[in-house]
Order: C-alpha cells, then structure tokens, then sequence
C-alpha cells in the first residue's frame, strides 16, 4: 500500500504526499513543515483509493472521507476552452487526411498510377489538405458546371488523387463527385460545431471531459 500524508486546516487539503517525515514540531510534506501548532491535522490515506482526479484544491477531508469540491465556473469555462480548441485542432487533421471517393459510383473508370500502369479507379483520396486545395476542387467543379451548361456534359476530365494517380471521367460525373465532397465537407463542419455545442452545454469538468471528440465523425 501506497500511503498518502494529507495536512489539513478544517476540512481544507494543504498538501498531501507521499513523501512524509515524523519531526518534534509536526511533519515534513515535501520538506516543508507543517506543524499542530498552526493549527495543521493530518490524515493518512491509502493511495490506491484516491480517486483518478485527485488534487488538493479539488477534494476536501468531510466526514471521514475524502469529498469533491464543486467545480468553479472558471475550470468549467477552461475545460471548455480546451475541449473546444481540441476539437478546431482535430478537425483540420482530420479534413487533411484527404475525402474518399469510391469511383465505382462513377462509371467505374480506369486510374492511371504514376509508374504509368492502368488499374481500375475504384477507392481513391482527394487532396485536401489546404485552401489551395479546396480551391482547385472549386475551380474544378466550376469549369464542369460551364461544361454541363454549354451541354458537353461527356467532355472527359481528368482528376488526380493524392496518390497521384488520374482519373478521368466526364464532366457531369466530376462535377457528381465534388458535389459529394462538398456534402461531406459540410457534414464534417457541422459535426464540429455539434461537438462544440456539446461542450459549451456541459456544466462540470467531468461532463467536459467525458465528451469524445474523437468519435462519430462523418466517414
């Protein structure tokens, strides 16, 4: 058992550790003296049941038994500070890592790999890793709209894939697959705010931390 010394002023942890020395005047926590005198009692507590979040300022000694304070508005709003910056950053990363396109959905073309060998199209990664990107795709999608609107809706396009690899489809089937990526784009926006929302609603640390960010993002 890991024995945990815990000095107290009323039911006020002021420090606890394990690291404890018996002296005339009282104990030493961490070299520092705490003494009877100035009013200290102390607690022993077997480490092994301290609870996971366990700090000083955040427990009191009520009772018997250790007692968790109320979280302060203040560690509320910076646990969801921090959650909701979690959330920015993981959704950059996550729209980095590129939208899948199955292009069996697309008249199951051919892909060109770049040792030059024709493979069929089949499951590929558009770049998106920045603006630049997203702005290719939205030029891309324009010059199929002028293409479908002038009726050349077959003229052949080419599209390369974050292998490098191309595929080349019609206009109106390009224009079907940005059309599709830009509705996962959405979702995947949304989804963020939703997490967000869910955080700026939670009312204790707990509840801020029990959210999982990581979890539920549009495939």
């Amino acid at each position: 058992m890991t024995s945990f010394t815990l000095a107290l002023q009323g039911p006020q942890i002021v420090a606890a550790t394990t690291n404890c020395q018996a002296v005339p005047q009282g104990f030493l926590l961490d070299g520092v003296l705490f003494s009877p005198s100035c009013g200290f009692t102390f607690q022993q507590v077997d480490g092994s049941t301290l609870p996971a979040d366990f700090s000083p300022s955040q427990y009191q000694w009520m009772g018997g038994a250790l007692q968790r304070l109320p979280d302060t508005a203040a560690q509320v709003a910076a646990a969801q500070v921090a959650a909701s910056g979690a959330v920015t950053a993981f959704y950059f990363a996550y729209v980095a890592k590129g939208c899948p396109v199955d292009f069996s959905q697309y008249g199951n073309p051919s892909a060109i790999l770049p040792t030059g060998q024709t493979v069929p199209a089949g499951q590929q990664v558009l770049q998106t890793r920045n603006e630049t990107d997203t702005s290719n795709w939205i030029l891309l999608e324009s010059s199929c709209a002028d293409l479908i609107s002038a009726q050349q809706g077959a003229t052949p396009v080419t599209i390369r894939t974050a292998s490098n690899a191309t595929v080349t489809v019609s206009a109106t089937q390009a224009k079907a697959v940005m059309a599709a990526a830009k509705k996962r784009g959405s979702a995947i926006l949304a989804y963020a705010w939703t997490l967000k929302n869910q955080i700026a609603s939670a009312q204790t640390v707990a509840a801020v931390k029990a959210i999982d960010i990581t979890a539920g993002w549009p495939a």
